[in-house]
């Protein structure tokens, strides 16, 4: 497992944690939403992006690494390939992954997937190459380097061929 050392930018995953466990509290949902972010009631035509979508962005300066990670070792369909961008298709959502000439990952999670059984997908992860982030500082990341947070929600990290942190999460439902 990469070990990240406690000068890594704390406040970022921090952040990061936060989020993932407001988000997993049901806490930073609209009244009308419930956890899957959608709302019980359909009321659309009431605002522009009501209905719509989302879609996901990353960036790659290694395109080909990217591809094959992407789509091989993550199981991920490939829609399109072209010189901007490769563009796939993860459960219903398009991930759109610009290529760029320079890119400077940040250290935080920029794609993350909620998962079922985090211990067997983390296990698979590990079984096809993907090293699981380990933070020395975080206390609540077992061995296997899954963070439990108060909630009850568990979330992975692991990064990409260009350093993007991404994150499988198990959130307590």
């Amino acid at each position: 497992m990469s070990r990240i050392k406690p000068n890594a930018p704390a406040v970022a995953v921090i952040a990061s944690m936060i989020a993932i466990a407001m988000i997993g509290s049901g806490c930073g949902l609209s009244r009308n939403m419930n956890r899957s972010g959608t709302s019980p009631s359909s009321s659309s035509g009431q605002h522009p992006l009501h209905a719509a979508r989302v879609m996901a962005f990353a960036a790659t300066r290694e395109p080909t690494a990217c591809r094959a990670f992407y789509e091989n070792t993550l199981g991920l369909r490939v829609i399109a390939d072209d010189a901007m961008a490769l563009m796939l298709e993860s459960e219903g959502t398009i991930i759109r992954i610009q290529k760029v000439p320079q890119h400077q990952p940040v250290q935080f999670t920029v794609l993350g997937w909620n998962v079922s059984d985090i211990r067997a997908t983390a296990s698979k992860l590990s079984a096809a190459g993907v090293t699981i982030e380990r933070f020395e500082w975080m206390e609540m990341q077992d061995d296997s380097g899954i963070a439990t947070f108060s909630s009850g929600d568990m979330v992975a990290w692991f990064k990409d061929p260009d350093g993007n942190v991404l994150s499988i999460a198990q959130l307590k439902q």
